[in-house]
């Protein structure tokens, strides 16, 4: 099952965690700098179901529009 929402693990900086609290990802970065890649990481993930809704929000408009200009 795909987790809904990640947050950062606080003892270790390599680990993300899922809302359970399970280790759900392993971040490693070439550069010195691990926590900001580990939060943007999660940063993009919890915002990807909101661009999904975006997206099935605009088609349908879009959709919708389409139809109503093509029935006139």
């Amino acid at each position: 099952m795909t987790p809904k929402k990640l947050i950062a693990d606080k003892n270790i900086k390599s680990f993300i965690l899922d809302e359970n609290g399970n280790d759900a990802l392993l971040t490693y970065s070439s550069d010195s700098n691990h926590p900001a890649f580990r939060d943007e990481v999660i940063k993009r993930y919890n915002d990807y179901n909101l661009l999904k809704v975006y997206v099935i929000v605009l088609s349908i408009s879009v959709l919708t529009l389409t139809i109503a200009l093509w029935m006139k």
